[in-house]
């Protein structure tokens, strides 16, 4: 929800609501065009709302890459011993055979005592580059005038997994809340890699209300080790936490107050999984007749390196609009369902890589002075593959990601619409996204100015974030990408928006501390936007192009976080109506 950490991964890259004809790609506007128009228009909104909130809570183990150490050079040590060959012995030594080619001994001819130190402390450090932070090479005794060089290997396995409670709230049960062993990709008899422990500790801290340490201690028996994991066990209210939030991001016929709240429990079955609720409403002259609202739930799971989502929503909306001669109340309601599968495939001290797979459903009905338009009614179900990665780096961090997506007739999929298959609109598209941040920290310029409390120079952020689809079918615009917004491309006020099949908006934007006001941390931010669409129903707009930049300010005290911005439209079509200002603002209360 918006200012808050507990937002939801609800229905990601699939957006809920009504779909009608190819016409309404069209620049929209909510208090104009056909009443069916509007109901579509009305639930893509919702829909957008949904997306934007699509966050679960997050944590990374992850960390800079290290500078590597530097080496003594090479010098000629007598006596030396030529080494042609080099054999790694022990239980495990056939599944660290890749360790042989990690070290220098294609570049020795002739290796002395120190030498051969140097070379076996080479090959732990490529160990512990690979996660094995408890394996070791060490030297049997051997001949070496032979020319052939053994080395053993002593692989550091888990004896036991361990799980404490460090501190533990009144009337709470340790037994219970410290059950998330699934969290953790380990067992007893395993080799132990760093990186398992890693993905664990990060499942764990995915939990905003638990603290999570690991220790290792030697283990029972030779070459093994204790796994150790203390937690604190935090008591049903510090478990519990939600937010309220209030800002101007309606449209202008529901009016601009929008109202949002989320709840959501961390631990539910003491399994780091996750449980929460959304809801989300127009705040002007609320009634049957004049509403945008949804409402969306999602339960989370780890199981090792895999996080296993399950997430629903439905929204409803409803206004009167003037047709040609005669007004009509247009309403709409829509609903979706979503399973969705993340693995991490792969991950280093400072990245990793993921894939994942999501099936989703969306029913949606329409309705003119409450008689449903029966050819207007949805039922489709997509199914998605995709790929993730994230980057850390000194000052920077990166976070990309690639999905393909396809509707499909699985279930009580309706059948395709008529003419899809000569190039109208289909009701099972093919999609790719894409989604892109770059986060970077820097010091900013050394001129005459205030300073921070320590007396160095301020620090700044620029954060370039870039989201885009793209389709090779004529889409109806449920399934399309839109630009002009406060989500999207800053300096609009969203009423009317560019919507085609495909498209991208970048985001710009550089910020840095102000000075603390009372008890509250504030910042300050400019940015700039642009976001260009295309494709089939681009045809129709009255441009491609939208650019725009906002100024403002945001910080949090206490319970309270919020968000001032002042935004102004740089490029828009000619015929595009916008507002030459565009306040914003944001309010949340979090408990």
């Amino acid at each position: 929800m918006g200012g808050t950490n507990a937002g939801l991964r609800i229905c990601r890259g699939l957006v809920v609501g009504l779909s009608l004809s190819y016409s309404a790609a069209q620049a929209q506007q909510a208090n104009s065009g056909a009443p069916l128009r509007a109901i579509e228009d009305g639930l893509r909104r919702e829909a957008e709302r949904l997306r934007q909130a699509d966050r679960l809570p997050e944590a990374s183990a992850l960390r800079p890459p290290e500078s590597p150490a530097a080496t003594a050079p090479d010098t000629v040590e007598t006596p030396c011993f030529p080494i042609r060959t080099a054999e790694l012995t022990g239980p495990d030594a056939a599944n660290f055979a890749w360790v042989l080619t990690q070290g220098d001994l294609d570049h020795r001819s002739c290796l002395g005592v120190e030498g051969i130190r140097r070379l076996v402390s080479s090959l732990d450090q490529h160990l512990l580059s690979r996660g094995f932070a408890t394996s070791k090479i060490s030297l049997p005794e051997q001949n070496l005038a032979s020319g052939h060089l053994l080395l053993r290997l002593h692989a550091g396995r888990i004896d036991t997994l361990e799980m404490r409670a460090a501190a533990r709230g009144e009337g709470t049960d340790p037994a219970v809340l410290l059950r998330g062993r699934n969290a953790f990709p380990i067992a007893p008899g395993k080799l132990l890699n760093i990186r398992d422990v890693e993905q664990g500790v990060e499942q764990a801290r995915r939990l905003p209300s638990t603290t999570v340490a690991v220790r290792l201690e030697p283990g029972g028996p030779p070459d093994t080790s204790q796994v150790v994991v203390e937690g604190n066990v935090p008591t049903l209210a510090e478990r519990l936490r939600g937010g309220i939030t209030v800002d101007n991001s309606g449209t202008a016929v529901l009016g601009r107050t929008q109202l949002a709240g989320n709840l959501a429990l961390d631990n539910p079955l003491g399994l780091s999984d996750l449980v929460g609720i959304s809801v989300n409403s127009n705040g002007e002259q609320l009634s049957s007749a004049h509403r945008s609202q949804s409402a969306a739930a999602y339960y989370s799971i780890p199981w090792g390196y895999d996080t296993f989502t399950v997430s629903g929503s439905q929204s409803r909306f409803a206004q009167y609009v003037q047709g040609t001669t005669a007004r009509f109340l247009s309403s709409g309601t829509s609903a979706t369902a979503e399973a969705r599968w993340h693995h991490v495939a792969w991950r280093s001290a400072s990245a990793k890589v993921g894939v994942q797979a999501a099936v989703s459903m969306r029913h949606a009905r329409s309705y003119l002075d409450d008689t449903e338009v029966l050819v207007q009614r949805r039922r489709t179900t997509a199914f998605e593959l995709g790929l993730t990665y994230k980057q850390l780096w000194a000052q920077s961090v990166f976070d990309g990601e690639l999905a393909l997506r396809r509707g499909v007739g699985w279930g009580k999929a309706q059948e395709d619409l008529v003419g899809a298959r000569e190039g109208g609109p289909t009701l099972r598209p093919r999609v790719a996204t894409f989604a892109a941040s770059l986060a970077t920290s820097f010091a900013a310029p050394s001129i005459p100015g205030p300073t921070t409390a320590s007396g160095g120079p301020r620090n700044l952020q620029h954060t370039l974030a870039v989201r885009g689809q793209y389709s090779p079918d004529t889409t109806l615009s449920i399934d399309q990408i839109a630009i002009g917004g406060r989500g999207t491309v800053r300096g609009f006020t969203g009423d009317t928006v560019l919507l085609a099949e495909k498209g991208f908006y970048i985001r710009n934007e550089l910020s840095g501390a102000l000075p603390a006001l009372w008890s509250a941390s504030l910042e300050w931010f400019g940015a700039i936007d642009f976001g260009r669409v295309a494709g089939p129903s681009a045809a129709l707009l009255p441009g491609r192009r939208l650019t725009g930049a906002a100024v403002g300010a945001r910080g949090r005290a206490r319970f309270l976080v919020f968000e001032l911005a002042l935004g102004v439209p740089v490029r828009r079509p000619a015929g595009f109506r916008g507002r030459s200002l565009v306040p914003t603002f944001s309010l949340s209360y979090l408990f």
